[in-house]
């Protein structure tokens, strides 16, 4: 028995070589048919294609390859030299690119080439959803499950299909039947009309996060970011995301610029209770703090105050970065400018 695969390789994609080797493997007794979209000069008058030539590297080569043979309209053969290097030669070659049918050595070229022939109908041909090759046994398999597809719309025009079930106009692209499988799947609960790629779509995602949780999630990263000196993206990096979703699946850091936005609304928000508290406040002392990392010099100025209870009340009234020489008239300046504030 024979294993017929028949596979559209669009423009932009690479021809799944690989795969052809498994089946291969599986069996040796196999015809591969359809649009590859490779183009080489052994069997086109086109210009050369990377895929063309991928494709002339594999069946040239020596190891699984040489029983392989070329059938389509124009005479090409695979000769093998005494290297042991299986050659592609034509007699006619044609400026198309031709649908390329391969067999192996069990096939005669006659029953290779009737063969080739057939697979100009349309249930020969692979959908343009389904680019993964089908063999010869679920090729009757797809043609029906097409059929119910269709038998449950109306056409009303070109393009436009009416569900039975719901009355529902769905729009389609080229005859693509995409859309009332997702219909169907979706809406009417017939999931094995749908494509894989669709049925993947239909697996539930986790839960989202209710906001308040994110909410105070956030501020907890936030809060560790201003007491660890940590970088804004810090709980954006890999790791630290994969950390997060593992303890609590789903939750994601805080992005750089919803940090900086939380901190400008709490910075704003400590400035309001810093007059809030000085304005109860009768006597005060002050102290600044100079000092310099990674070459960059910076300024605290910080008052004291008592309660009622005779206890330290320490308020920062001003932190930012230091420029040029440390003298005091500078100093002076600063502190202020920071009190008139």
């Amino acid at each position: 028995m024979f294993q017929l695969v028949t596979c559209y390789s669009p423009p932009a994609e690479s021809i799944p070589l690989d795969l052809f080797d498994r089946l291969l493997q599986h069996n040796p007794n196999s015809i591969f048919t359809g649009d590859l979209n490779a183009k080489h000069s052994s069997w086109s008058k086109s210009i050369e294609n990377q895929k063309g030539r991928a494709l002339f590297n594999w069946l040239s080569s020596s190891q699984t390859h040489t029983s392989l043979k070329i059938i389509n309209n124009v005479e090409i053969n695979l000769k093998q030299n005494s290297l042991g290097t299986t050659r592609v030669s034509t007699n006619n070659t044609t400026s198309s690119t031709p649908q390329i049918t391969l067999n192996t050595s069990q096939l005669s070229s006659s029953e290779g080439k009737q063969l080739n022939e057939s697979s100009e109908t349309d249930e020969m041909k692979c959908s343009d959803n389904e680019q993964t090759p089908r063999t010869v046994q679920n090729i009757e398999e797809v043609k029906n499950n097409k059929a119910s597809v269709w038998k449950h719309f109306d056409q009303l025009d070109e393009n436009v299909y009416m569900c039975q079930l719901c009355y529902k106009s769905i729009k389609i692209m080229n005859h693509n039947d995409c859309n009332l499988r997702s219909h169907l799947g979706r809406q009417h609960n017939m999931p094995e009309l749908m494509y894989n790629s669709q049925r993947q779509q239909l697996i539930p995602k986790p839960s989202q996060i209710k906001p308040e949780k994110k909410r105070e999630l956030h501020e907890a990263a936030i809060d560790c970011i201003i007491t660890d000196g940590r970088s804004f993206n810090d709980f954006r990096r890999p790791g630290m995301d994969k950390f997060l979703n593992v303890i609590y699946p789903g939750y994601r850091g805080p992005t750089r610029k919803t940090v900086r936005r939380h901190l400008d609304k709490a910075y704003h928000q400590y400035r309001q209770q810093l007059r809030t508290v000085l304005a109860r406040t009768d006597a005060i002392a002050i102290t600044v703090d100079i000092w310099t990392k990674n070459k960059i010099s910076f300024i605290c100025l910080t008052g004291h105050a008592f309660n009622k209870s005779y206890e330290t009340i320490p308020l920062v009234l001003g932190f930012r970065q230091f420029h040029g020489p440390h003298r005091s008239k500078k100093i002076t300046k600063y502190i202020l400018y920071e009190l008139k504030k």
